[in-house]
């Protein structure tokens, strides 16, 4: 192991082997496993159990420890890159960190989010500039958005305590009087998420966005399934597809019926998805809300979308929203004939809400210029495969552009250099309109 830099950079399965490993030591000390190899620490922010816990931990296996903290005994260490080094910091990190390390056999760095420029603090600028200074075993002790090592010492606390793996996890703030770091509760919730406890629906419930859950399946029985787990996390609404099994119309009304009458909150129907050739009919969906109001929620997915959404919408108020799940390209001329929002992918989340709010509020020339922007992205994205990952990695979201398809294996997203700059080129023009 080379860089303990994020819990996600591993399997569940690798993590349990290093909990296991944790839980060897304590049974069976090891007092002599480090005998020679030294640690760095490099504090650029305080501390007290990180630092306490790695220094009595190298002495526990035999190795020793060196902590520098920049400007408190040694020499302030300059961040910045390209910076006139005329100020307090007589040194360079670019210079300190390679020296720090060829002096260990590991190193270890704290270095906190800055909290003046969110973008470079998402994109861990700080700590990816370390990384590559580096040519030891790099540890975080806590950086701009992770801090492995608590996360970590987290969980094996939780099986200590014999917490189930499968329990809710509820994560909850109260006032502070100034800004705390990012890390820690980024950090906890993916533990808790990869250790496999419930952690989303209770940490969003109740704010906005609303929250929906999907419970579709290509069957009535797995639906169900899904949706009674769904309920007992009381989420703000469901949402489902037809299922692909279905043989007829009325093995969607089946499906729906049975989903209607479990639910016991909004249920958004997803009107593609379902069996090829068979599409839930205008009427059809009327039909179903007519016999359960909860299921007056649409999400419009059949061509043509925009006739079949004005006929939902005449139906009104037994149908109570009707959404767009053309991915916004059609959002100006959707909000003009009454439409109650749109289901686009998430990223530009911040941009479709821009114009729409905008729209909303009488600015409509200032959301027309908003949703020009947007739609050089939705051009670039029915050019190119792979635009939606590329840009949650450029927006910080991911880290990588591996995905899942629909088969379960692996998948990655390799684009041209020519093509990442035509995307690069338009994603200027949305640049005023991003919240992050």
């Amino acid at each position: 192991m080379k860089r303990f830099l994020d819990l996600a950079d591993f399997t569940r399965e690798q993590v349990l082997d290093l909990l296991a490993l944790a839980q060897s030591l304590e049974e069976r000390p090891e007092p002599r496993a480090l005998l020679g190899k030294i640690l760095g620490l490099v504090f650029f922010n305080p501390s007290l159990r990180t630092l306490a816990s790695f220094q009595a931990g190298m002495a526990r296996l035999g190795g020793s420890s060196f902590v520098i903290t920049p400007g408190q005994g040694t020499w302030q260490l300059e961040t910045r890159l390209h910076a006139i080094m005329n100020g307090a910091a007589a040194e360079h990190i670019r210079e300190g960190i390679p020296v720090l390390a060829s002096y260990c056999d590991a190193l270890g760095v704290r270095a906190f989010a800055e909290g003046k420029n969110l973008d470079s603090d998402l994109h861990e600028s700080l700590f990816r500039m370390i990384d590559g200074l580096c040519d030891k075993p790099l540890i975080n002790l806590e950086s701009a958005i992770n801090h492995p090592c608590q996360a970590l010492a987290d969980w094996r606390t939780l099986d200590q305590l014999e917490v189930p793996a499968r329990a809710k996890f509820v994560l909850s703030w109260v006032n502070h009087p100034r800004a705390l770091p990012l890390a820690v509760p980024a950090a906890t919730l993916q533990m808790a998420a990869m250790r496999g406890m419930e952690v989303v629906a209770k940490a969003a419930k109740g704010r906005k966005p609303a929250l929906l859950l999907g419970v579709q399946s290509t069957n009535t029985e797995q639906m169900l399934e899904f949706a009674r787990k769904a309920e007992e996390l009381e989420p703000d609404g469901l949402i489902a597809m037809p299922p692909m099994e279905a043989k007829s119309i009325e093995d969607y009304r089946t499906y729906y019926r049975a989903l209607g009458k479990l639910a016991r909150r909004p249920v958004f129907i997803q009107t593609s998805g379902g069996t090829q050739g068979i599409d839930p009919s205008v009427e059809f969906l009327i039909d179903l809300a007519k016999e359960f109001p909860n299921l007056g929620y649409i999400k419009e997915e059949v061509a043509p979308v925009s006739d079949r959404m004005k006929e939902l919408i005449k139906a009104k108020p037994l149908m109570k929203a009707v959404f767009s799940g053309a991915n916004g390209y059609g959002l100006t001329y959707e909000m003009r004939f009454g439409a109650d929002g749109d289901m686009p992918e998430a990223q530009f989340t911040d941009v479709y809400v821009a114009a729409w709010d905008l729209y909303q509020s009488g600015q409509k020339e200032k959301a027309r210029t908003v949703f020009a922007s947007l739609l050089l992205m939705l051009n670039e994205m029915r050019q190119f495969a792979g635009v939606p990952q590329y840009i949650m990695k450029k927006r910080g979201v991911f880290k990588t552009m591996v995905g899942r398809g629909h088969d379960g294996k692996r998948t990655e997203v390799h684009l041209k250099p020519e093509e990442i700059a035509e995307i690069d080129w338009n994603f200027e023009a949305m640049k005023p309109y991003l919240k992050t």
